[in-house]
C-alpha cells in the first residue's frame, strides 16, 4: 500500500511542480536563443580545378555543409563538413569520398580565412593521430598559398 502512495507521489509532485506559474515565476523572464539558420554558397576556379561549397550556419558560431572539390585529371572529391568559427576563421572537418568509390571515407581538417564575401582555403601541416587527422598547431595554417578563393553566389 505504501508502494502504491509512493508512486503516486513520484508521479503527481514533479507535474505539479513543472505546471505551477506563479506570479513572478522566473520562467516569465526567460528568454531561449533563437537559432537562426543562413545558408551560404560559393563558388572558387583554379584554371582547371573548381570547387563548390554550400555552407549553413546555425547556432552562434557552428557550421556545416557540402564540399566539391573537381581536381583536372583526377576524381572528384565529394562529401560534407561540420565546424565552427572562431575570429575570422571557419575550422572545419571534412568527411568525403574520391570519385565514384564510396567503400572508403577520407577525413581532413579545413581551414578558411573570410575577408568580406570571400572566403580563402588555407594549407596547413596535418597531424594523424588515432584515426584523426588534424592541424599541427605549432605550424600555422598558409592563407597566401591557398588555390581556392571562393566567391559568393546565389544559391538554387
Amino acid at each position: 500500500m505504501k508502494i502504491r502512495y509512493l508512486y503516486l507521489a513520484s508521479v503527481v509532485f514533479p507535474a505539479l511542480i513543472m505546471c505551477h506559474e506563479g506570479k513572478g515565476s522566473k520562467t516569465e523572464n526567460l528568454k531561449l536563443p533563437v537559432r537562426k539558420i543562413v545558408r551560404y554558397c560559393y563558388v572558387a576556379v583554379d584554371q582547371k580545378d573548381s570547387a563548390f561549397l554550400n555552407l549553413i550556419t546555425y547556432g552562434k558560431a557552428k557550421l556545416k555543409g557540402n564540399l566539391v572539390i573537381r581536381h583536372s585529371g583526377r576524381p572528384m572529391n565529394t562529401g560534407h563538413f561540420f565546424g565552427e568559427v572562431k575570429g575570422d576563421t571557419l575550422f572545419l572537418t571534412y568527411h568525403f569520398y574520391k570519385g565514384m568509390d564510396s567503400s572508403k571515407r577520407y577525413t581532413n581538417p579545413l581551414a578558411l580565412l573570410k575577408t568580406q564575401d570571400t572566403l580563402i582555403l588555407g594549407t596547413g601541416h596535418i597531424l594523424h593521430k588515432l584515426g584523426r587527422s588534424y592541424f599541427d598547431k605549432n605550424v600555422p595554417v598558409n592563407f597566401r598559398k591557398g588555390r581556392f578563393h571562393f566567391g559568393i553566389v546565389e544559391c538554387n
